[in-house]
């Protein structure tokens, strides 16, 4: 029922991303943070519809830089487009799985601001991929954005993550690039019909930057683990805090 009325409520929004894309798309004309501006406004407003309020802390731990590469847990398919709408203002795109192109807003978006989407059961194609990320990033062109999960955490209990794949680091460490851990916590309730609260607090903590001189000691897996750890530390933290937000 909240799914179905999250979309009724963002027909506007969706007809909006139609017209841009067919009638003011035009990255010959427009810098990229226009158009992503342009987009996250719309997005961060299906959220809202959504019923969510966010609750963002560590901003201030978010480098300078113009390219990094950002590493956030993953509870609920709509995590993709609550990191548009954060980083509404910043050049900034996804690697994200296949199956991500079907939906129709969040896929959209995503094909629009130059984000890639991955058969993980090609190694070839997923290497490619890859490949075009690290070039990217070498440019310094966008900040980017991957679930080291996978997919989504299955574990809607504890919210025990999967094993973080090591793979998604290895050529940010490659080309000494700082990785950005972000928990996030309670996307998957926002459209779950059992959470009975009006507006759902989503929960979002930036962590500080892991630097190449973190990381030039370590293997991809290590920083993976150590990634992990801190991630699902907070989470359970979260967890805390919004056990006593439903009790209050």
């Amino acid at each position: 029922m909240k799914l179905l009325k999250a979309i009724i409520k963002s027909i506007p929004e969706m007809i909006y991303v139609l017209f841009f894309n067919l009638f003011h798309w035009n990255p010959n004309k427009y810098s990229r943070v226009y158009m992503i501006n342009k987009l996250g406004g719309a997005t961060k407003s299906v959220m809202r519809k959504t019923g969510m309020e966010i609750i963002v802390t560590g901003r201030e731990n978010l480098p300078n830089e113009q390219s990094y590469l950002v590493c956030p847990n993953h509870q609920a398919a709509i995590d993709a487009t609550l990191m548009i709408a954060l980083f509404d203002n910043e050049p900034i795109a996804l690697i994200g799985k296949q199956e991500l192109r079907k939906y129709p807003i969040v896929g959209k978006l995503n094909l629009q601001i130059g984000s890639i989407f991955m058969d993980r059961t090609n190694l070839k194609t997923e290497l490619k991929c890859m490949l075009k990320v690290k070039k990217s990033m070498e440019e310094n062109d966008v900040k980017w954005i991957i679930f080291p999960e996978g997919t989504r955490t299955k574990d809607k209990v504890t919210y025990k993550m999967n094993e973080f794949k090591a793979g998604a680091l290895k050529f940010p460490m490659k080309i000494n690039k700082k990785i950005i851990p972000c928990a996030i916590h309670n996307t998957y309730n926002v459209l779950n019909d059992k959470d009975k609260r009006k507006r759902v607090p989503v929960y979002v903590h930036f962590f500080p930057p892991i630097t190449p001189e973190d990381y030039q000691d370590k293997s991809t897996q290590e920083v993976a683990n150590m990634m992990q750890e801190m991630i699902q530390a907070k989470v359970n933290e979260f967890i805390e805090i919004d056990k006593k937000a439903k009790q209050g």
